[in-house]
């Protein structure tokens, strides 16, 4: 097996693993399966108070992925994000951090 195959082997485990088949997440229109989409919860602090935000993104396979998505538009169920970051992570998958449209 060549180190590409493996990286396909991994990449096709995790998304089967963590993907939601019966979340639909069309990515610039087009539905895109399977990808994984997380809406991560943050807590901090600013000058002594406290604040919290989400960080949702949708990782991808990389070739799902075309050039430019910023500004983009996702809907992840019937939710609509804009795209604020593409994130290729050089082994075949693509994080798209994402903001509400």
């Amino acid at each position: 097996m060549t180190w590409a195959q493996a990286q396909q082997a991994a990449n096709t485990a995790v998304l089967a693993v963590f993907a939601d088949p019966a979340l639909d997440i069309l990515v610039d229109g087009e539905l895109v399966s399977p990808a994984v989409f997380e809406n991560a919860y943050d807590v901090g602090t600013v000058g002594g108070f406290g604040m919290a935000s989400t960080h949702p993104a949708v990782t991808l396979r990389s070739e799902s992925v075309r050039d430019n998505l910023v500004g983009k538009s996702v809907y992840v169920g019937t939710v609509h994000y804009k795209v604020t970051e593409a994130k290729p992570d050089g082994l075949g998958l693509t994080v798209l951090l994402l903001e509400l449209a």
